[in-house]
């Protein structure tokens, strides 16, 4: 199988002929124009908020009708109702995309984010309270979710009720018990900042849940890009321990 382009939670920025072609299929397909064009072109569609620039699209699994040569992305409003918040399910052709940012990269940008100026957000001072005590750890932090997207754009994605998504990206031999303390620093988390807080461990082209890799199962679901795999957890610590790359 060809390894895509791009891992899961990458933001992918596409140019101005992109989002247009991909309005103009929803508009087609009967969705509101003022409601994905708040998203897709808050350049032409806004209402007095202020938020011109574009929002990056999100790499996602496409596994129902995928488009060959096509990059399945989709978007999420900063704005939610009732009804919860926008999410759009789109396709982008490799041309249209003029930016990439990795996880990796939204959780370096953190560290510079006023943090102090939204307060509002528990999920963002969980954060910022993770990174700051992720010292020696063979595991670098990547960002995904409402609160990489805040980071990213700063517009207002997380509420008083957002979850935290981290990710966790091995930089070397990664043992047993080192992924224990990082369970036990996020359940710490948890219950501080009362929240819940989605560790995911990058092994290889597989995502892994930290909190079900250490359960008493014998097996983990991996989600990738194009599919999901079930990976025998014996498997995945011993790769884990002598090589963090090529895992899966």
């Amino acid at each position: 199988m060809k390894t895509p382009p791009y891992e899961r939670h990458t933001f992918l920025y596409l140019n101005l002929s992109g989002r247009e072609r991909i309005f103009e299929e929803l508009a087609g397909k009967g969705f509101d124009k003022q409601y994905i064009g708040k998203v897709l072109l808050p350049e032409r569609y806004n209402d007095g908020e202020g938020i011109m620039a574009a929002i990056p699209g999100v790499a996602r699994r496409e596994e129902s009708e995928p488009r060959k040569g096509q990059i399945p992305v989709g978007f999420a409003s900063w704005r939610s109702s009732e009804s919860g918040r926008l999410r759009i399910a789109a396709f982008a052709l490799p041309e249209e995309v003029i930016a990439v940012v990795t996880p990796e990269e939204v959780a370096a940008k953190a560290a510079v984010f006023d943090v102090a100026a939204t307060g509002r957000s528990p999920a963002i001072m969980a954060f910022a309270h993770l990174s700051g005590a992720w010292n020696d750890l063979p595991m670098k932090l990547g960002l995904w979710g409402s609160v990489a997207l805040e980071i990213e754009t700063g517009y207002a994605y997380t509420h008083q009720w957002s979850d935290l998504d981290v990710l966790l990206l091995p930089a070397g031999p990664v043992e047993r018990g080192a992924l224990q303390y990082c369970l036990n620093m996020v359940l710490a988390a948890e219950k501080k900042f009362n929240l819940r807080i989605d560790a995911e461990l990058l092994a290889g082209r597989y995502g892994v849940s930290l909190k079900e890799l250490l359960s008493g199962s014998s097996t983990v679901l991996g989600k990738g890009l194009t599919d999901v795999v079930i990976i025998q957890k014996t498997d995945l610590f011993a790769r884990l321990a002598v090589n963090h790359t090529g895992i899966v």
